[in-house]
């Protein structure tokens, strides 16, 4: 059954040098493909993920925490140098079937091998000049590094069962995904028709005495006139400004007082006094910029920053204030975000669960119904590797050169 290891073919001739039946390439791929080795790189991968979680942050230079950890990562680098060029004797490079480069997993390998040993030759200066200053630049690659760990899904059969499963069920996503693209268009539209720019108006106060400058609240508004939403002077008092200045102030009180003259306003202000004047809140829509509180990028202004928003509400996270906030501007709106949730955050979540359960039972299946194939339907590399494992049991190695 395929949960038992089973070591890949001997096929073709590795790198033009090393042919099916050599002694050398043999004995590589014994020594590489087999239980206690794969256990043993397993334990090197654990390893050097332990070491990459102790360098963050980089230790100072110079410091033993950065000596041993420097010296421990160039020692497990040159042990997966070996394993690549190991494997790459026993299975050829990329030319032929069953070669190192055929396995994706074998790729990923290889990618990390390269970043890394980028990185130590950069990291020593071992090369200097414009190729230097290059590898210096490309040490942000370093990062790649992280994709080490997972490495060790490959050893372990039931995490590589599920990868399967996700990577088969990600060609059947594709309609899913085109029809959660299509609700959040269309409702994306529909935000921008009733919501935009709903999230820009504010209650506001204007000073009587200098009318450009606003105290802007962190209270959404309806538009005056509108039958739904919240007024600003239905929930917020007036409140009074004050003022010493004998201009502002005859300016003021001349719309209030028929007749009332400078000399009589001055003598108001007299002994430190000052005049006051009360003003209501009313709704004020203006730019995003003219407030700190809020929301950063929520709105419905254009459908870029709309399907940001949608997005934002699909992940259950911070949506009920965005529907408080409009409800304050538009009115009961709730209709609106609850059958989007039902849409997306129920419906379409529960049919991409199907679909990857679907694609696990399918590679499940696959699993438990293996069988392995009789001589008739392998082709000559799955013959000698089947001879070979036979012989190996046998104690008898021969007719391989062993």
């Amino acid at each position: 059954p395929r949960a038992s290891y089973e070591p890949p073919p001997v096929c073709g001739r590795s790198l033009f040098l090393f042919s099916g039946d050599s002694l050398l390439r043999l004995a590589v791929h014994r020594l590489m493909f087999n239980k206690v080795t794969e256990a043993l790189l397993l334990v090197i991968i654990l390893v050097n993920t332990f070491c990459m979680i102790l360098a963050s942050p980089p230790p100072e230079k110079g410091t033993a925490k950065e000596f041993w950890l420097s010296s421990i990562v160039t020692m497990l680098t040159s042990v997966f140098l070996m394993e690549f060029l190991m494997k790459t004797v026993a299975l050829g490079f990329v030319m032929h079937r069953g070669s190192y480069l055929q396995d994706s997993w074998n790729r990923l390998d290889f990618l990390v091998v390269c970043v890394s040993i980028v990185a130590l030759v950069a990291e020593f200066g071992l090369v200097g000049g414009d190729v230097g200053d290059t590898l210096n630049s490309a040490q942000s690659l370093r990062a790649l590094r992280g994709l080490r760990p997972l490495r060790a899904v490959k050893f372990m059969p039931a995490l590589r069962l599920i990868l399967d499963a996700i990577s088969i069920s990600a060609g059947r996503m594709k309609d899913v995904m085109l029809l959660a693209l299509f609700f959040f268009v269309i409702y994306g539209i529909i935000g921008m028709q009733m919501f935009g720019g709903a999230l820009r108006r504010r209650c506001a106060y204007a000073n009587p005495f200098e009318p450009t400058e606003l105290e802007i609240t962190d209270m959404y508004c309806a538009p005056a006139n509108s039958l739904t939403g919240v007024m600003c002077e239905d929930i917020l008092p007036a409140i009074a400004y004050e003022s010493t200045d004998v201009d502002l102030c005859y300016g003021v009180l001349a719309d209030q007082l028929a007749g009332i003259t400078r000399e009589q306003v001055s003598s108001l202000l007299l002994g430190n006094r000052t005049c006051e004047q009360k003003t209501t809140a009313y709704c004020y829509s203006g730019r995003r910029e003219e407030w700190e509180e809020g929301f950063d990028f929520v709105s419905f202004d254009n459908m870029w920053v709309a399907t940001i928003t949608l997005f934002q509400v699909s992940t259950l996270e911070g949506w009920t204030p965005i529907m408080y906030a409009l409800q304050d501007c538009e009115g009961p709106i709730q209709i609106y975000f609850i059958s989007f949730l039902m849409i997306i955050s129920f419906l379409i979540l529960n049919l991409m669960v199907g679909v990857i359960c679907d694609a696990y039972s399918v590679v499940a299946e696959e699993d438990e119904d293996f069988e392995p194939p009789d001589e008739e339907q392998l082709g000559y590399c799955e013959i000698r590797q089947a001879e070979h494992e036979r012989a190996a049991r046998e104690g008898s190695a021969t007719k391989f050169g062993l």
